[in-house]
């Protein structure tokens, strides 16, 4: 509970190599467009995916992402800005 007695606003990163209506090869792709949809009322979210060819993005919104795993490092060329649908924002990474 924040400090106001209300809950407290929370941001879900869901990280997935497919994901429902951009892409699908699997269950994998239905969860990942159920779930955040599911927590819309809960929090805030945000989807990332890889950018296959066929994905369209509005804009770059970070030229490249490097996040340090404990030792090897995951470096993602850039980050383009997908599209809001049912409430949850996608993401997706280029170079994936």
């Amino acid at each position: 509970m924040a400090a106001s007695g209300r809950l407290g606003i929370y941001e879900n990163l869901f990280v997935a190599s497919e994901g429902l209506p951009f892409s699908k090869t699997g269950g994998l792709a239905d969860v990942v467009e159920a779930l955040p949809k599911a927590l819309v009322a809960w929090a805030t979210r945000c989807g990332v995916l890889p950018r296959y060819r066929e994905t369209k993005a509005t804009a770059v919104v970070m030229p490249s992402l490097t996040i340090p795993m404990g030792g090897p490092r995951l470096r993602f060329p850039a980050i383009a800005n997908g599209a809001v649908l049912n409430g949850v924002r996608y993401f997706f990474c280029g170079g994936c």
